[in-house]
């Protein structure tokens, strides 16, 4: 896994692709209380169309904890600077349990990367 510091943590990500420039980036939101490791059986089955992006939402995973609160705000911000950093401009979103799907709301109604 890849990592990117925000404000003094670690965000933890991972890229899968089959090697093709052109498929669409698609990211995957792990649910609560679970990691990025949720969607390893599915990332063989996605990267024939898509560039698959995991994160490890903050507290989860190889992502580190942080003394701020963990809303879906913030979790949307670490999401934001994470594409930024990625320098992705465009998006497809899968969520994972309810939580994911709050959070896949907050951030297309937030954004306009989604």
């Amino acid at each position: 896994m890849e990592t990117l510091n925000i404000n003094g943590y670690t965000l933890a990500y991972n890229r899968s692709s089959s090697g093709s420039t052109n498929n669409p980036p698609l990211l995957l939101i792990h649910g609560f209380p679970l990691d990025s490791a949720s969607w390893n059986e599915m990332i063989p089955f996605l990267v024939h169309d898509f560039e698959v992006i995991t994160v490890d939402l903050r507290g989860f995973g190889r992502s580190s904890k942080v003394t701020t609160p963990y809303s879906i705000s913030n979790m949307a911000d670490d999401i934001s600077r994470l594409l930024d950093h990625l320098d992705i401009k465009k998006i497809f979103v899968v969520g994972h349990s309810v939580a994911s799907i709050f959070f896949c709301l907050k951030i297309n109604s937030s954004l306009n990367q989604f």
